[in-house]
C-alpha cells in the first residue's frame, strides 16, 4: 500500500495607418495596466517580473512579420497585440516581401488591404462571428503569407469596435503559438511561424450562445477577490497595493478575449471591518476603473449584490430592519432604501446585476415580497440607458417551498428557488449547480439525487412558463466548489470540464430536438462559477469557457466532444493530440470512482456514501457537524443541518459500532473503492509523467508539469485514505500502530506531497509579493474582504485537511472531536442575527468553544489547535 512515484478589399475609404507600436503613447498607471504592465516604463512590474516567458522556437532568421489594423479593432486590444508581436517576434517590421526571406503580413479589421469582403462578413450569423482568411502574397507567393481576420459587427456596446475582430485576433495569435490558458500567465514558448501550416488556418466561426461569461466568486479569497472589491493587498486603505494589482485585471480580460467571453461577473462584499469604504466614494470609483477596463476589452461587467442577502460578507441592498413590516409605510421605505444602494452600485458602470433571493443559500423569504422586488428592481435596471440585466441565481438547495405559488408542470407547492418564474420577463435567471456533477450524474449533495430538477427548470424558464414570459436563462454551473471539497484538498479534477462539456452538450441537443425544440425555446448562455486556478484548476475555466463557444454536438458522445474542445484550446496537433486523449481518460476515471462509485464496471447497490470524492474530498467542522446529525440525532427529532458535500463513512467513526462500519462490511462496501481509486489514479498519474517526458519541447512545458503534479497529488490522496482507513482497523484491533505498514505509508505519503506542494508555491503566476493573499493566513501585510481568515489554498500547501485526518489517528484528545482544527465562525458565513447571538452565548458559557472560534494567528497545522 505504499504509493509509487481571392482578394477584396472593404472599407477603403477608411483612413487606416500601419500602426507602429507604442508611438506617441503615454503609460500613465491606467494605461500599464490595459497593456498588463509588461513594459519596464511601468513602475509596479519590471522586465524581470514579466508574466510571458521568452519563446524557445523562434530565432534571428526566422519569418518576418507586419501588422495592419483597422478602424474596428478595439484600441486596447490593437495596443496589446502590437505589444506582443514585439515582444515574441525578432523580426517584427522588420521586412516585407519585397526583401528576401520569408514574411508575413497580418490584417487585423476592416483595414484596406483586407482579404476579407463585406459579402462575407454579411454571410455570418452571429454579430460576435469572425472569419480568418489566408493567401499567398502576388509579390512572392512561395516566401510571403497574408492572414487577414475580421468580424461580421464593426461596434459593440458603447465602444465602436468589434468584438468578432477581436475573437478573431486572438485566435490568430494562438495558431502563432501564443498561448492563453492560464488566466494569469499568457505564454509565447509555442511561438511558431511555419507558413504551411499556417496557410491552413483559414475558417469561419460563430458562437453556439450568445452569452458567454463567468462568476468570480469572491466571496472566497480568491486570486483576484481583494483587486475586485477595490481592496489592496493589507486592505481597503492601500491604494497603492490596490494599482499594483491591476495588471491581473487586464491579464484576465485577455484570457477572457481569448476565449470568446463576452461577460463577467463578481460578488461584491461588505466588509464589517472596511466600515466608512464599503460604500465610499473611492471604493465607487475603483470599481469604476475596473468596469471601464472590462468595456475596453469588450467584455460587460456585472456585480452581485442581494437585496436580503446576508451570507459570507454579502453586500446588502436593504439593511435596514423597520417595525410593522406588512405595512405599506414600511414596504414603500425598504424599496426607497434598495433603488438608492442600487443606484450607488449603477454608477459604478456595470451592466448586469446578479440577484438573491432570501436571507442566505438555504434560508427563505416572503415569497410575495420577493417576487415583487424582483420585478421593481428588474424595471428599475431595464430603464437604464443603456439597460441593465438583472438575474437572479437559483439554487439545488432542497426542503424550501411556498404554497402562494404552484410548480408549473407538478402542480405542487413552488420550490422557493424556482420563484423567477413569476416574475416579469425582465428578471434573468442563473440556474445552478454545485460541485462537478452533470445535470443526470448522481450528485448525493445539498440534500440532492442529483441535479435533474435544475434540467427541468431550465426548460421551463426557457419556454416561459409560470408567469408565461420567456426570460434570459444563463446556466450557472461551477468549475471549482473550493469549501474542503476540491482544489482546498488539493486534488486535480479534470471531471470537472469533462462533465461542464457534457452539461452543454446535453442542453445543446435538447435545444435542437427534445422538449426544447418542441417549445421553440433556447437558453441564453452560460456563466459558469469560478473559484481559483492553481492546481491545474484553471483548466477546468478554459475548457468550460470554450465549450460555450462550441460544445461540438457533431461528436459521437460526451468523451469525444471534451476531447475536441481540448484540442481546440490548446491548439493540438498530431504529435500533441495524445493530451486530450490522457486528460479524457483521468476524467472518465474520475467519473466512474468518484462520481458513480464503480469498481470493475459494477455499481454500488447505494451511491450515498460509496462514491470516491467522498472520501478523496476534505472534511472540516462544519462538514462534521451536519454528518453528526444524520448519525446520532433521531429523524423525529427535526435537528439538522445542511451537508454540503457527499456524506460518507467516517474512518474515525468506523470499528466502532457494528451496524455503521464493521469489518466485513467494510472489506466488501468501501475498501475495493478506495484500492481501485488508489491504482488507477496512481497508473493515470505515470502516464501523464511520461506524457509530459515525450511531449517536452512542444511549448507545453508549465501545463504538463502543472497536469503531472496535480495527477500525482490525487493519487497520493487516494494512497493516503487508503492506509487512513487500514491503520482505523489496525487501531481498532489494538495493533501497535508504529509498527504498521499502513501507518508508516501515512508519513510517508505526507513528506512526498508537500515536496510537491512546496514546489508549486513557487510557480504561482502572481508576483512574490501577492503570493501570500492566497497562500497564507492573515495579518498586518495581508488581509482579505471575506469572512475567511486565510487564502484559498492555504489548506492546499499545507495539506491541512490531509492532517487533521492523520492528528485525529494519533492524538488521542483529538479523535472524536468533531470542531477539531476549526477555521471558520458561523456567524461570519451565515451572518445572521440569530446565529452570532448564539455564538455569543455558547462561547460565554463554555460550551462547545472550539465550535465556535479559529485562531488568532496563523495556527501550527502539524500540532492542531
Amino acid at each position: 500500500m505504499i504509493i509509487l512515484q481571392d482578394r477584396t478589399s472593404t472599407s477603403r475609404n477608411l483612413n487606416v495607418t500601419k500602426f507602429n507600436v507604442f508611438k506617441n503613447i503615454s503609460l500613465s498607471v491606467l494605461a500599464c495596466a490595459f497593456t498588463v504592465l509588461l513594459t519596464t516604463n511601468c513602475t509596479h512590474f519590471s522586465k524581470k517580473n514579466e508574466l510571458m516567458r521568452d519563446p524557445q522556437s523562434l530565432s534571428a532568421d526566422s519569418p518576418s512579420v507586419s501588422v495592419y489594423f483597422g478602424q474596428n479593432v478595439p484600441p486596447t486590444i490593437k495596443t496589446r497585440i502590437t505589444q506582443l508581436l514585439q515582444s515574441g517576434i525578432p523580426n517584427f517590421e522588420k521586412g516585407s516581401c519585397s526583401t528576401n526571406g520569408q514574411h508575413i503580413d497580418l490584417i487585423f479589421g476592416n483595414a484596406t488591404n483586407s482579404l476579407i469582403s463585406a459579402q462575407e462578413k454579411a454571410s455570418m450569423q452571429s454579430s460576435e462571428g469572425f472569419k480568418i482568411k489566408t493567401a499567398a502574397n502576388p509579390k512572392a507567393p512561395q516566401n510571403c503569407l497574408i492572414i487577414s481576420v475580421d468580424g461580421k459587427s464593426d461596434a459593440f456596446t458603447t465602444f465602436n469596435s468589434s468584438r468578432g475582430v477581436g475573437y478573431g485576433a486572438y485566435a490568430v495569435l494562438q495558431d502563432l503559438g501564443y498561448k492563453f490558458l492560464h488566466p494569469l500567465r499568457p505564454d509565447k514558448e509555442a511561438l511558431n511561424l511555419d507558413l504551411t501550416r499556417l496557410s491552413r488556418t483559414s475558417r469561419t466561426e460563430e458562437p453556439y450562445w450568445p452569452k458567454r461569461g463567468l462568476h468570480l466568486h469572491t466571496m472566497h479569497p480568491l486570486e483576484l477577490g481583494n483587486l475586485l472589491n477595490g481592496w489592496g493587498v493589507s486592505g481597503p486603505n492601500d491604494k497603492a497595493g490596490w494599482e499594483q494589482m491591476l495588471p491581473y485585471w487586464s491579464s484576465y480580460l485577455e484570457w477572457m478575449t481569448a476565449h470568446k467571453q463576452n461577460e463577467v461577473e463578481w460578488s461584491l462584499l461588505w466588509t464589517p471591518e472596511a466600515g466608512d469604504f464599503n460604500q465610499s466614494a473611492e471604493r465607487q470609483n475603483r470599481l469604476k476603473q475596473l468596469n471601464m477596463m472590462a468595456k475596453s476589452w469588450g467584455v460587460e461587467p456585472g456585480l452581485v449584490v442581494g437585496v436580503r442577502f446576508v451570507q459570507q460578507n454579502s453586500f446588502t441592498l436593504l439593511r435596514t430592519t423597520r417595525p410593522n413590516k406588512n405595512s405599506p409605510e414600511t414596504k414603500a421605505a425598504n424599496r426607497q432604501e434598495v433603488i438608492s444602494n442600487m443606484n450607488w452600485i449603477l454608477q459604478t458602470g456595470v451592466s448586469s446585476v446578479g440577484g438573491e433571493m432570501g436571507g442566505g443559500e438555504f434560508s427563505s423569504g416572503d415569497p410575495s415580497d420577493t417576487v415583487d422586488e424582483m420585478n421593481y428592481l428588474a424595471d428599475h435596471l431595464a430603464a437604464q440607458n443603456p439597460p441593465v440585466h438583472y438575474r437572479v441565481k437559483i439554487h439545488v438547495s432542497q426542503g424550501q417551498s411556498t404554497k402562494l405559488f404552484k410548480d408549473p408542470m407538478t402542480n405542487r407547492d413552488l420550490n422557493f428557488n424556482y420563484l423567477p418564474l413569476y416574475a416579469n420577463g425582465k428578471v434573468g435567471v442563473m440556474p445552478h449547480t454545485v460541485q462537478m456533477y452533470s445535470l443526470t450524474d448522481p450528485a448525493p449533495t445539498y440534500d440532492n439525487k442529483d441535479f435533474t430538477d435544475i434540467l427541468r427548470f431550465i426548460k421551463m424558464a426557457s419556454s416561459g412558463m409560470g408567469r408565461g414570459e420567456r426570460r434570459e436563462v444563463l446556466f450557472y454551473p461551477e468549475t471549482a466548489y473550493w469549501v474542503s471539497y476540491d482544489v482546498d484538498v488539493p486534488l486535480f479534477l479534470p471531471a470537472y470540464p469533462y462533465r461542464r462539456v457534457e452539461d452543454l452538450r446535453m442542453i445543446a441537443l435538447d435545444e435542437r430536438s427534445g422538449d426544447m425544440k418542441r417549445s421553440n425555446s433556447r437558453m441564453s448562455g452560460q456563466m459558469f462559477f469560478s473559484s481559483g486556478w492553481e492546481f491545474g484548476f484553471w483548466f477546468n475555466d478554459v475548457i468550460t469557457a470554450e465549450a460555450a463557444w462550441n460544445p461540438h454536438v457533431e461528436a459521437a458522445n460526451a468523451a469525444e466532444s471534451f476531447q475536441k474542445v481540448i484540442a481546440d484550446t490548446f491548439r493540438l496537433n498530431e504529435r500533441t493530440q495524445v493530451l486530450a486523449q490522457q486528460l479524457s481518460t483521468m476524467a472518465q476515471h474520475q467519473h466512474d470512482l468518484l462520481i458513480k462509485g464503480l469498481v470493475n464496471g459494477q455499481p454500488p447497490k447505494k451511491v450515498d456514501k460509496r462514491n470516491g470524492i467522498a472520501y478523496l474530498a476534505g472534511v472540516e467542522t462544519y462538514d462534521e457537524l451536519p454528518m453528526f446529525f444524520r448519525e446520532y440525532v433521531p429523524k423525529f427529532l427535526g435537528v439538522s443541518l445542511p451537508l454540503t458535500q457527499p456524506n460518507k463513512f467516517r474512518e474515525d467513526w468506523a470499528f466502532k459500532r457494528s451496524y455503521y462500519m464493521n469489518e466485513g462490511k467494510y472489506n466488501k462496501e468501501l475498501k475495493p473503492l478506495l484500492v481501485a481509486m488508489a491504482t488507477i489514479f496512481q497508473n493515470d498519474a505515470a502516464s501523464m509523467r511520461t506524457l509530459a517526458q515525450s511531449l517536452s519541447g512542444n511549448g507545453l512545458t508549465a501545463e504538463l508539469s502543472e497536469f503531472a503534479d496535480g495527477s500525482q497529488i490525487t493519487a497520493n490522496r487516494a494512497h493516503f485514505v487508503m492506509n487512513l482507513w487500514e491503520a482505523r482497523l489496525a487501531q481498532h484491533k489494538r495493533r501497535n500502530l508504529n509498527a504498521e505498514p499502513s501507518f508508516q505509508n501515512l508519513q510517508t505519503i505526507l513528506s512526498r506531497t508537500l515536496e510537491i506542494t512546496e514546489r508549486r508555491k513557487s510557480k504561482i503566476p502572481m508576483l512574490p509579493q501577492h503570493r501570500p493573499l492566497i497562500t497564507g493566513w492573515e495579518n498586518a501585510n495581508y488581509d482579505n474582504p471575506t469572512d475567511y481568515h486565510y487564502g484559498y489554498v492555504w489548506t492546499s500547501y499545507n495539506l491541512m485537511y490531509w492532517k487533521r485526518e492523520y492528528n485525529k489517528l494519533i492524538y488521542p484528545h483529538a479523535d472524536g472531536i468533531t470542531c477539531y482544527m476549526n477555521t471558520v465562525k458561523p456567524s461570519e458565513i451565515v451572518g445572521q442575527k440569530i446565529v452570532s447571538n448564539l455564538e455569543r452565548r455558547a462561547i460565554g458559557l463554555g460550551i462547545a468553544r472550539s465550535c465556535f472560534t479559529i485562531p488568532a494567528s496563523e495556527p501550527n497545522v502539524n500540532a492542531g489547535w
